[in-house]
C-alpha cells in the first residue's frame, strides 16, 4: 500500500481513538507513532502499521488470565513469537468499529448505570478543564458526529399494583417536597409523579407500598443523584 495511504489511514485511527477518548476511560499511549494505541479496561491495544492499520493487537496489561471475549467470534490467539512478548489476541478492526471494540474488552457487560457514570466523571473534567482546553477539545471533537451503541441494562420485574397504590395515595402531590404534580401526562391527563424505593431494589429492597413514595422528577432525581 502506498505510503500516502497508509498515512491517511493511521491519521483517521488517531481521530478515532480521540473521538473515542471523549466518552470512554481511554489511558492514550502513542497516538502520534506509527502504531497507534491506548489503554482500556485492562488491555492495551495496538492498531498494527505492519498489517495496514486493519488489525489490531491487544495485550492484558495487568497479564491475568482472561479469555477472549466471549461475544465476538472474530477473535483470534496471536503467534506464539508474539505472545511471548505478551500479546494475547488479535482481530481484524476498522475505526468504525471501535466503540464495539471497547464494550468487547469488557466482554459485554458494560451497563447503563456504568456508563451515566462514567458520562458524569468525564463531564467533571472537562468541566474542571482550563477555557482554552476545553474549546480545543470543542473544536476536535466537534468535527465528529454523534455515534450510538447499545448497552445491556438490568431491569427489575415491577409489580404494578404497588405502582399504582403509591400514585393513587399521593394524589398529585411529591411524597417528598409537597409540590404539585410539574406536569400531566398527556396520555390520560393524571398528574406526573415518579414512584421511588426508600431502599433501592438493587440493595435488596423490597417491592411494596410501604417502601416506596411518588415524588416529582426533581425530588427523585435527587434521591439517586444528590
Amino acid at each position: 500500500m502506498p505510503f500516502q495511504d497508509l498515512e491517511k489511514k493511521r491519521i483517521e485511527w488517531v481521530g478515532s481513538i480521540r473521538d473515542a477518548a471523549l466518552t470512554y476511560n481511554l489511558k492514550i499511549r502513542n497516538l502520534d507513532q506509527k502504531d497507534p494505541s491506548f489503554e482500556f479496561a485492562g488491555w492495551r491495544v495496538n492498531i498494527e502499521h505492519m498489517a495496514e492499520y486493519d488489525s489490531a493487537v491487544l495485550m492484558w496489561t495487568l497479564r491475568a488470565s482472561v479469555p477472549i471475549p466471549a461475544c465476538n467470534h472474530n477473535w483470534v490467539d496471536v503467534a506464539p513469537s508474539v505472545r511471548a512478548q505478551g500479546w494475547s489476541h488479535r482481530r481484524k478492526i476498522n475505526p468504525r468499529d471501535l466503540h464495539i471494540l471497547l464494550f468487547e474488552l469488557q466482554e459485554c457487560l458494560q451497563s447503563e448505570g456504568n456508563y451515566r457514570s462514567l458520562l458524569e466523571k468525564n463531564v467533571l473534567k472537562a468541566m474542571a478543564m482550563p477555557s482554552s482546553e476545553r474549546e480545543a477539545q470543542l473544536n476536535v471533537f466537534s468535527r465528529s458526529s454523534p455515534r450510538f451503541y447499545e448497552v445491556k441494562t438490568r431491569v427489575f420485574n415491577r409489580n404494578p399494583y404497588v405502582v399504582a397504590e403509591v400514585l393513587l395515595r399521593a394524589k398529585g402531590i411529591c411524597e417528598a417536597c409537597g409540590s404539585s404534580a410539574p406536569f400531566r401526562r398527556r396520555s390520560d391527563n393524571t398528574p406526573y409523579l415518579e414512584v421511588h424505593h426508600l431502599k433501592p431494589l438493587a440493595d435488596g429492597g423490597d417491592d411494596t407500598v410501604a417502601n416506596a413514595i411518588g415524588v416529582c422528577p426533581n425530588c427523585h432525581r435527587a434521591a439517586h443523584f444528590g
